[in-house]
């Protein structure tokens, strides 16, 4: 089977589907009296009538925009500070590998050691550590897995 896309393959989904919608909406556009859709208020009537009916539930309509707009700054802070710290982390590995974890912890209970930590290891930089280790050898095959007389024939799979 031909592999396709993903990303083609949703803005097909979503260009079908707004092409449906676009038809749709031009079929009935101009059928609204014969459908029964019969409206004798201003779009302004049905506002004040709306808003007449929500001020009883102002302060929870209040709560939901400041919590629709705050959560996902927090969320924001939050992934920006696990980031901050990662780096913080490989910047104390690079100065003193035995006290990393110490000064990272102590820098972030109590943020104003962390100038403090930088500035007594500035010269014993090491160099940034590597991301990861790297990767122990790998044992070579044992004897009894010779695949020297592998013919190609791949029907079992």
């Amino acid at each position: 089977m031909k592999t396709v896309n993903p990303l083609l393959l949703v803005g097909a989904v979503i260009g079908v589907v707004t092409a449906l919608l676009i038809f749709a909406y031009a079929s009935v556009k101009d059928k609204k009296e014969s459908m029964g859709f019969e409206r004798n208020m201003s779009d302004g009537e049905i506002v004040r009538r709306l808003v007449q009916y929500a001020k009883p539930y102002g302060g929870k309509f209040a709560l939901v925009g400041v919590l629709g707009l705050y959560l996902p700054l927090v969320g924001v802070a939050i992934a920006y500070a696990v980031i901050y710290y990662m780096a913080l982390y490989d910047i104390f590995k690079s100065l003193d590998p035995g006290n990393c974890v110490l000064f990272l912890v102590l820098s972030i209970v109590f943020s104003v050691t962390e100038p403090f930590f930088l500035f007594f290891n500035r010269n014993k930089d090491g160099g940034m550590p590597p991301r990861r280790p790297d990767p122990v050898c790998i044992p070579p095959e044992p004897d009894w897995c010779d695949n020297s007389q592998d013919t190609g024939n791949t029907d079992f799979l």
